[in-house]
């Protein structure tokens, strides 16, 4: 699992999640993340081009960055998902809570 920053444009800060964001990942994940939760001046957009499977701790990540931009005011967007983890997204909520963008 690989967690890259890419620079904030247009008041949004893009978060590429790449590989398996699986049980293994999530600790390593979350530190990374951490970064994300001392600041709250951009909405967040995923892009998950190059991710390939997500777990359980994985979604719980996405509740808790989630919370985070909904208290600071800022919406979360997400993008270029495969299939399989665009059903899992969409059968666990999560495409109410970030809006899906092309």
């Amino acid at each position: 699992m690989d967690i890259r920053f890419a620079e904030q444009q247009e008041g949004r800060l893009t978060i590429a999640l790449c590989g398996d964001f699986d049980n293994a990942a999530a600790p390593e994940a979350e530190k990374m993340l951490s970064r994300v939760f001392m600041q709250d001046e951009y909405d967040i957009l995923l892009d998950c081009s190059h991710l390939n499977y997500i777990s359980s701790k994985g979604l719980r990540l996405l509740i808790i960055l989630y919370k985070h931009l909904r208290d600071t005011g800022h919406s979360g967007f997400i993008t270029q998902m495969n299939k399989n983890v665009r059903e899992v997204l969409h059968v666990g909520g999560f495409l109410r809570l970030y809006e899906e963008i092309e």
